[in-house]
């Protein structure tokens, strides 16, 4: 279950398709984007995720997102 505060990322089937669209328009890349949790809704399925970087908070299902486990770095 994802809470509040936790560290995420999207799963990779997810941010690959993210990424291939958005690299037609804007060269965005999903892969390698992680975030904090910010608000979860009252069925638990969708998440606001403030992605590292970026003031704004973005929605996505929870099922798109893994939970990145505490005390893993990553680059």
């Amino acid at each position: 279950m994802i809470k509040v505060d936790d560290r995420v990322q999207l799963v990779r089937r997810i941010a690959n398709g993210a990424s291939k669209r958005a690299g037609r328009r804007h060269g965005a890349s999903w892969i390698g984007r992680r975030g904090t949790v910010v608000r979860v809704t009252n069925g638990g399925a969708i998440v606001g995720i403030r992605w590292d970087g970026r003031r704004s908070e973005d929605q996505w299902p929870v099922k798109a997102l893994e939970v990145i486990p505490a005390g893993v770095v990553q680059a």
